[in-house]
């Protein structure tokens, strides 16, 4: 799921989300 990470960084690097860092801990 590295593709999936890389587009999930890239929004968090433009708006940190929580929705982002719960992604993290699943994957």
């Amino acid at each position: 799921h590295l593709a999936d990470h890389d587009v999930l960084a890239g929004q968090a690097d433009r708006r940190p989300d929580p929705i982002f860092l719960f992604a993290l801990k699943v994957s």
